[in-house]
């Protein structure tokens, strides 16, 4: 995503064991959508975007899903309600 160009979007739920190049998409979007929510974060951002769904990109996710409310914000299926698009933001939608 360097050059804002790349349309790529992971078609599953991004896991552990996802491919590196959707864990990257996913630290990629995470950097640009924390600072946002949280301005003050330390220690945690900017992730590395190296694929690894290590302990940092772990903790990032789990303060994306609080900052949008999500456990509280689940689908009948057990999904969440919102997903982070290309760009970085949140929208509805299934993921």
């Amino acid at each position: 995503m360097e050059d804002g160009k790349d349309n790529y979007i992971p078609s599953t739920a991004i896991t552990p064991e996802s491919s590196k190049k959707d864990i990257k998409w996913l630290q990629e979007r995470l950097n640009i959508v924390l600072p946002q929510l949280y301005p003050k974060i330390k220690n945690i951002i900017p992730l590395k975007v190296d694929g690894d769904y290590g302990a940092k990109t772990r903790i990032a996710v789990l303060l994306y899903w609080d900052a949008l409310g999500w456990g509280k914000h689940m689908n009948d299926d057990g999904k969440k309600s919102r997903k982070i698009n290309n760009r970085g933001s949140c929208v509805n939608g299934k993921s």
